[in-house]
């Protein structure tokens, strides 16, 4: 029985060690999801490859609810265009044909920033990881990564990219800050242009 079991405890960290070589060498190629785990593989280094897929999972990142509108000559246009009528001096609301793409009426006396709220959210994907930096603000830490990507729009209708100055091939700037815990890295915060 004692040598039975002297066997399978062999075997067991036999399993492991190639678990631990098997992962160290293919590091990159294996999805963070197939291992629980993942500092237990990496010793907590964060990759540009993990940092684009947890940024890209993010449910503050990846859709758009609302834009700017690009410029206030876009009232007139969106008239002319059957979106909106003019309800009053700075005012619109949508028509039935404005109501497909937006969901609220648009105040032009206020900021432009966020006036377009949109019926369909847009989707954002992340294009490219440019860099991951230590800590923040210059502090250094292990357990801290600013991580500086761009990302892009996608299925945007022409509409929306008409009255929002956008368009999905435009290259768009964002950082998030991610902090590693015991069971890997996570988003803290995000912010995209």
């Amino acid at each position: 029985m004692a040598k039975y079991l002297s066997i399978k405890v062999y075997c067991s960290l036999l399993a492991v060690v190639c678990l631990i070589i098997i992962a160290t060498v293919y590091k990159d190629q294996i999805p963070y999801t197939t291992f629980s785990t993942y500092t237990t593989f990496s010793n907590g280094k964060l990759t540009r490859s993990q940092a684009k897929e947890l940024i890209g999972q993010n449910e503050n990142f990846v859709s758009a609810t609302k834009l700017s509108l690009a410029s206030r000559g876009m009232k007139e246009v969106g008239i002319e265009q059957g979106l909106w009528y003019k309800y009053n001096w700075h005012n619109v609301k949508l028509t039935e044909e404005g109501k497909r793409y937006f969901t609220e009426d648009i105040d032009f006396t206020n900021s432009l920033k966020d006036a377009l709220v949109l019926k369909e959210p847009l989707k954002r994907v992340v294009v490219e990881v440019k860099g991951i930096a230590d800590g923040m603000n210059g502090l250094a830490s292990d357990v801290i990564k600013e991580v500086q990507f761009t990302w892009e729009y996608r299925e945007m209708s022409d509409v929306v990219a008409l009255y929002s100055g956008e368009s999905e091939s435009m290259d768009r700037k964002g950082a998030a800050l991610m902090r590693l815990y015991d069971d890997g890295w996570r988003v803290e915060e995000i912010e995209v242009e």
